[in-house]
């Protein structure tokens, strides 16, 4: 399910000079990038960030990343993963 939505968002978003991929897990995120460059054939343009979205910290040092490293952002989808929680 992942991988079909990735190839949709990767699909609309071909015009793009580059794409960041925030990923809590580097070496699961760069398994995805090397599917989706597979995919676009377009190895240059994916990169793998570490983002913990439950890490305030994480979500700040990603930030600054973004605003020391980039010159624009363009568009920020930030789809946090599921967490399912037992209430009593």
């Amino acid at each position: 399910m992942f991988m079909l939505l990735c190839n949709h968002v990767v699909n609309s978003l071909l015009p793009l000079d580059s794409l960041i991929i925030g990923s809590r897990n580097l070496e699961r995120g760069n398994k995805v990038k090397l599917k989706l460059e597979k995919y676009t054939n377009r190895p240059d343009m994916i990169q793998i960030q570490e983002l913990e979205m439950n890490s305030f910290q994480s979500v700040k040092s990603f930030a600054n990343r973004a605003n020391t490293q980039l010159k624009r952002l363009d568009i920020a989808l930030l789809a946090a993963g599921l967490w399912n929680r037992e209430f009593a």
